[in-house]
């Protein structure tokens, strides 16, 4: 069978404030979604999810090497917004079991200009490329696949409080 990536979910840093951007800013998501890191401005509203991705038809009990790009975060409108930066991408080695299949969790650091301006209130969405190598024994060589995957945050400055009870 030809190796196949599948993305299952998208990595997703959920919905997040930003109180200023006079400083870069870092949020860090982990790979199982339970460990958050805040170096900065961000709030976190509600929480994200870890990306999923499933391998499959790669040589049995083989080791994964993955690689990812370091990309940016844009907004889904028609005006000039800051760009979001995303590095430092967090998952955990893989070895696939002995039908050549592996799903891996991914988390990731999401981070903001420090420039000064401002940051609208919108999904931020983005792509980069997820690159596996692995040794192929039919071909005694070292072979790369790879699949553009999807990241995703949202950002929401403006909340609104209403009473429920007096």
């Amino acid at each position: 069978a030809q190796p196949l990536i599948e993305e299952i979910q998208n990595l997703q840093f959920g919905k997040l404030a930003i109180s200023a951007n006079d400083t870069v800013s870092r949020f860090s998501y982990s790979k199982n979604g339970n460990n958050i890191s805040i170096d900065g401005n961000f709030i976190p509203i509600s929480s994200g999810l870890p990306g999923i991705f499933r391998f499959s038809g790669f040589p049995p009990n083989t080791r994964l090497d993955v690689s990812l790009d370091n990309t940016t975060l844009t907004a889904e409108t028609v005006g000039v917004t800051e760009d979001l930066s995303v590095d430092s991408y967090d998952f955990p080695q893989v070895t696939t079991d002995s039908l050549g299949n592996v799903e891996l969790s991914l988390g990731a650091r999401l981070g903001t200009t420090g420039n000064g301006n401002t940051y609208e209130d919108y999904v931020y969405s983005g792509t980069t490329f997820l690159r596996v190598e692995y040794w192929q024994p039919d071909a005694n060589a070292y072979v790369s696949n790879s699949e553009v995957i999807a990241l995703e945050a949202e950002l929401s400055s403006a909340l609104t409080i209403s009473q429920e009870q007096q």
